[in-house]
């Protein structure tokens, strides 16, 4: 039996525009706990949610947020804080694996036993942080969010 926290999340992101001055935008990310279990339970797609697939690790639903930020101002920091928690408890959580083509027979990998033997969290953070990009003069922060 595995724990399953489901998460929804706020992302705080300091900007620095100059020396004297910082401002922070703050976004919350809510997620669906019913679909996310429906997900697990059967296969059904996520509307919002892409799925993480490494091979031999837990397949996690993930949420690439892209956050445009002020013109003319920096990142400074990056803080992502759950704003809500529910727990359930699911037998299984299937394990990614690796890609093949069409005319290959497929690769089966086992799960690693030190992700699904141990007691600790997966994935270890609740977010990753991206890059920034810039489209047409305006800068977009990226980050994954993992909200379960």
């Amino acid at each position: 039996m595995i724990l399953l926290l489901i998460m929804s999340l706020q992302v705080l992101v300091a900007l620095s525009a100059s020396a004297k001055s910082k401002n922070i935008v703050m976004i919350t990310y809510l997620f669906n706990e019913s679909e996310i279990l429906a997900w697990l339970d059967g296969g059904k797609p996520m509307s919002n949610l892409r799925v993480q697939a490494r091979a031999g690790e837990p397949l996690a639903p993930y949420k690439e947020a892209r956050i445009l930020l002020p013109p003319s101002s920096e990142v400074a920091d990056i803080s992502v804080q759950p704003a809500s928690n529910a727990q359930h408890i699911v037998n299984d959580i299937p394990c990614g694996h690796p890609g093949y083509a069409l005319d290959e027979e497929p690769i089966i990998m086992e799960r690693d036993p030190g992700i699904y033997g141990s007691d600790g969290l997966y994935p270890r953070k609740a977010y990753e942080v991206g890059s920034v990009e810039s489209f047409q003069g305006y800068n977009i922060l990226r980050v994954r969010l993992y909200p379960v």
